[in-house]
């Protein structure tokens, strides 16, 4: 039971950090700062397409931020497994698993983007 709550502790503290990081990397542009021109889900003026990319791109902020929080309790996981050859075991595949999803979260990202900007320009950027 104690192992479990400090399991609990530790993604409570984690998921504050992290919660806490996002907040405070948002913040308001003003017009004529450098990416004000960047289209939001608020702007009625951007295209659909855009405002679909920046909702898309919140969610794989998101599932990113998850990814990392399941490597970061896998390897605690694996450090606690204190030589138990199972645990260790499923440690390790949680760790891969979560590597794994942080790279398709980050090829997809590329691929929104990607497409976003072919829609609303025609221009690649190749």
């Amino acid at each position: 039971m104690n192992r479990f709550l400090k399991s609990i502790c530790l993604f409570l503290i984690l998921a504050g950090v992290l919660i806490a990081g996002n907040a405070l990397a948002v913040a308001k542009v003003a017009p004529g700062d450098v990416g004000s021109q960047i289209p939001t889900a608020e702007d009625s003026g951007a295209p659909f397409s855009s405002q679909l990319a920046t909702v898309i791109n919140v969610l794989l902020a998101l599932a990113s931020t998850v990814a990392v929080i399941f490597i970061i309790i896998g390897g605690y996981r694996y450090i606690t497994s204190v030589g138990n050859p199972e645990e260790e075991k499923n440690a390790k595949r949680m760790i891969w698993y979560a590597v794994i999803g942080l790279v398709i979260v980050i090829l997809s990202f590329a691929l929104v983007n990607f497409v976003d900007r072919l829609i609303t320009s025609g221009d690649t950027g190749l």
